[in-house]
């Protein structure tokens, strides 16, 4: 494995065990096998290497995630392979159960939410949001009075990323396999609408 992958891999774990101000960059090259320089060398301190660390796997999930469900498939189709890829992750192994953990960009304590082309939504609450959003305009979500497809699709992502920072902390009795399946299970209760059978 690479240095600059070991660096990434070792920031992950980090982020989802102690969380952003729980380490240092000298922890991370000293458990990467490394000197701290070269985390300057590929990355420009902490905060790059924090964000390359959760861009690097939110690609990597992506591309597992593909494999669960084709990205031309149906909205409904992508959003539950994605809620079966977070549950299969709570229980695995390695960066899929680090990434699940550290399930937002890590941001340092106090700092001001990004604006203008940095707001744009990472890699992973893209994949939450976007199926959510195509399927209120593809008519397989209803949407709740006065809501918008936008607000209805960060509310799955909200509450998403609330259940497994929970349940990845052991702050309910629900595991986080469970409390995913439930939560999918009562969200298209609600919002999805049956497809009528064609006369």
């Amino acid at each position: 494995m690479e240095t600059r992958e070991r660096l990434l891999e070792v920031t992950l774990r980090l982020l989802a065990e102690q969380g952003y101000d729980g380490f240092g960059l000298r922890e991370v090259a000293e458990l990467a096998g490394t000197k701290t320089s070269s985390i300057y060398h590929f990355y420009g301190g902490k905060d790059e290497l924090c964000r390359a660390a959760f861009e690097h796997f939110a690609t990597l999930m992506r591309e597992d995630q593909s494999t669960i469900a084709d990205p031309t498939a149906p909205a409904l189709d992508r959003i539950r392979s994605m809620f079966d890829w977070l549950r299969s992750s709570s229980t695995a192994e390695g960066w899929r159960r680090d990434f699940g953990r550290a399930i937002e960009p890590p941001m340092p304590t106090g700092t001001p939410p990004p604006s203008g082309p940095a707001a744009e939504p990472p890699p992973f609450l893209r994949a939450l949001r976007d199926p959510v959003v195509e399927a209120v305009e593809s008519g397989q979500l209803r949407l709740p009075p006065a809501t918008t497809a936008d607000e209805l699709a960060d509310l799955v992502a909200l509450a998403t990323i609330g259940l497994v920072r929970m349940t990845a902390r052991d702050q309910q009795a629900l595991s986080t396999e469970r409390a995913l399946a439930l939560f999918l299970q009562t969200f298209l209760a609600a919002h999805a609408i049956e497809e009528q059978p064609a006369d």
